[in-house]
């Protein structure tokens, strides 16, 4: 008895080879096919950056708005951290400022206008 199992072959959505849907093939663990989604069907950046897959767009814009979101987390750090101490001798006025308005700035342009509208609408989308 080998350790090999008797599947039935789906052409659809699998690597097709020519094989009606209906045959059974005999499948080893070396051999195992998995399904082709949006996440493996090409794993190159190219094929990411230039993309047309609903999914992979949004997939895209929520790394940008967590990156943005971290940015702009960042900023709200040093404002709270210059905050702790009376003196606030963090920062310098001028370094403080810029960070406020850099955390506002991200905030609200980077993630609170891009983060509901298109990543739900596409993620949903058939």
């Amino acid at each position: 008895m080998s350790s090999a199992t008797y599947e039935p072959k789906a052409t659809d959505g699998f690597h097709s080879d020519g094989v009606r849907g209906d045959e059974c093939v005999e499948v080893t663990h070396s051999e195992a096919r998995t399904p082709v989604n949006y996440l493996n069907v090409d794993t190159s950046l190219k094929s990411w950056l230039l993309t047309l897959d609903h999914k992979r767009i949004a997939v895209l814009y929520m790394l940008s708005v967590s990156f943005f979101f971290m940015i702009g987390g960042l900023a709200a750090m040093m404002v709270r951290l210059d905050l702790i101490t009376p003196a606030g001798n963090l920062l310098k006025a001028e370094t403080y400022n810029k960070m406020f308005t850099l955390h506002g700035v991200m905030m609200v342009f980077f993630f609170l206008v891009p983060v509901f509208p298109p990543p739900s609408a596409t993620s949903s989308s058939p």
